[in-house]
C-alpha cells in the first residue's frame, strides 16, 4: 500500500508505477487539500485488511459513480479501456477481461449502462467477492446543509462545481 500526502502529478514514481500495476484492489483517491496541512494523516485511511473511502464532496457539486462489471464487461470479452469526458482520467486493464470489478470514479468512463450515480448520504459496501451493498447514512436530506457561501474561500474553491 502506497499512501502518501503529495499530488499525483508532482510525484514521478506514481506516474510511472500507475501505468504498469498489477493488484487486487486500486485506489486512486484525488482531490484538492482544503481543511489542514499536508500531512499523511491527513489522507483517507486505508488498509491491506479492510477499505475505507471518505467522501467530502456531495453530489450538488461532484457526483461519484459506481460500475459493478463483469469479466470482460457487458460483451464478456473485452479488457477496461475508459476515460473520463473532460480527457483528464483514463484507465485501461487488460486484466478486467478475465476477472469482474467494482469501479467507482467521478464520471462515467466508459459507455457502459450498468453505471449509477451515488446518492447523497449513501455509503458503498464492497467485499473481497465484490458483492455490492449500499446503505443510507441519513433519511432525508442534512437538516442544515453547507453551501459555498458557508465555506473558506481556498475549501469553496474546492468545491466549485467546474464548468
Amino acid at each position: 500500500m502506497a499512501k502518501q500526502p503529495l499530488a499525483a502529478y508532482e510525484d514521478a514514481a506514481f506516474a510511472r508505477e500507475a501505468r504498469e500495476i498489477s493488484s487486487t484492489t486500486f485506489i486512486a483517491h484525488v482531490r484538492y487539500a482544503t481543511t489542514g496541512d499536508v500531512l499523511a494523516q491527513n489522507t483517507h485511511p486505508c488498509s491491506p485488511h479492510t477499505m475505507s473511502y471518505g467522501r467530502c464532496a456531495t453530489p450538488d457539486t461532484h457526483e461519484l459513480w459506481v460500475l459493478e462489471r463483469p469479466a470482460g464487461g457487458t460483451s464478456g470479452d473485452r479488457h477496461l479501456d475508459g476515460a473520463g469526458a473532460a480527457g483528464t482520467v483514463h484507465v485501461r486493464s487488460m486484466h478486467l477481461m478475465e476477472h469482474g470489478s467494482v469501479i467507482v470514479a467521478s464520471e462515467p468512463l466508459d459507455d457502459d449502462s450498468g453505471w449509477r450515480l451515488l446518492a447523497a448520504g449513501e455509503i458503498l459496501h464492497v467485499v473481497p467477492s465484490l458483492e455490492v451493498r449500499s446503505e443510507r447514512a441519513l433519511v432525508g436530506p442534512p437538516t442544515h446543509p453547507l453551501t459555498l457561501s458557508d465555506l473558506e474561500p481556498r475549501a469553496a474553491s474546492a468545491q466549485a462545481p467546474t464548468a
